[in-house]
């Protein structure tokens, strides 16, 4: 993503549109599926993977251009039954 954006911007494009940024999250090769993949103590995984993501927030922060970005929303419903 923080590559596309690079090459957007050198283009001289005003709007990058970004059409799913969930994939970055929980696709194939997203920070989900790597820090699943990862051997170790859990939490301190975290550490390891967490600049990758916010190095990406901060690029579309301080993106020279417009940056939109679509996400999924992930919504579990549970049906309780009440006597």
């Amino acid at each position: 993503y923080i590559e596309a954006i690079v090459t957007c911007e050198a283009s001289g494009m005003e709007v990058v549109v970004i059409d799913s940024l969930s994939h970055e999250w929980e696709g194939e090769g997203g920070i989900l599926d790597i820090h699943g993949s990862m051997a170790g103590n859990s939490f301190s995984n975290w550490a390891k993977i967490t600049p990758r993501h916010n190095a990406l927030v901060q690029k579309i922060l301080h993106s020279g251009a417009h940056v939109i970005a679509t996400v999924r929303s992930k919504q579990d419903y549970v049906i309780t039954e009440k006597n």
